[in-house]
């Protein structure tokens, strides 16, 4: 049976992996029982998907991400079954947080995003593009590689998509209703003087002098 020690295989558990994380179960707020609850549960799932692994070890590898989808969807739905709804949306916005800009591709964030199948193509594109130039070089290279990639696939996006991006992602708050009124303008008005009621007769035509003539 996997140690307990050892990393989580996100392949078999999915986000499960990133949940068990010390620092990112601090930031969740897992007592210990819930995390040992999922440290055995993930330790049971990875047992069971060695046969399964053995089984598709040698197909492409786009192909063994499909058949292991279901599974992995299990066991993400049995750990999520411990833990609060605060701490899987908390979970939710680390792992968008830490994925980065690749998160575009999914279909929940593209939809989330409103992407147009425009950008969409140009996400899959830069991905692409950046598998193969993340192949070269040394660990240095390919870190300023996935940094560049970062910035080109964030500019796919508009400064709405953008901010909502990082809202997902736990980033900063939820962009502000277009609608809210600017604190400045809320400001001026609570100030602007009432209007001051005219007082009785104020309203009544002034009657001109009489000529006055010389003696």
């Amino acid at each position: 049976m996997a140690s307990h020690l050892m990393a989580a295989d996100p392949s078999f558990v999915g986000v499960l992996a990133l949940a068990v994380d010390s620092d990112v179960a601090t930031r969740l707020k897992l007592d210990d029982d819930t995390r040992k609850k999922l440290l055995e549960l993930i330790a049971k799932r990875e047992q069971t998907a060695l046969s399964l692994a053995l089984e598709i070890k040698d197909l492409p590898a786009a192909v063994q991400e499909e058949r292991l989808a279901p599974f992995v969807a299990e066991s993400e739905k049995l750990g999520f079954a411990l833990m609060t709804y605060e701490q899987r949306d908390e979970l939710a916005r680390i792992r968008v947080a830490q994925a980065g800009m690749v998160t575009l591709a999914e279909e929940d964030v593209a939809a989330a995003l409103a992407l147009s199948d425009e950008q969409r193509a140009q996400v899959t594109s830069l991905l692409k593009e950046r598998a193969t130039q993340t192949t070269r070089g040394g660990e240095i290279q390919r870190r300023i590689t996935h940094q560049a990639f970062e910035r080109r696939l964030a500019g796919v996006l508009t400064d709405k998509q953008k901010a909502t991006w990082q809202a997902m992602a736990g980033l900063t708050d939820a962009p502000a209703s277009e609608t809210e009124t600017p604190a400045a303008d809320a400001t001026a008005a609570s100030e602007k003087p009432a209007d001051t009621p005219a007082a009785p007769g104020d309203d009544k035509p002034t009657a001109a002098p009489a000529d006055t003539k010389a003696p």
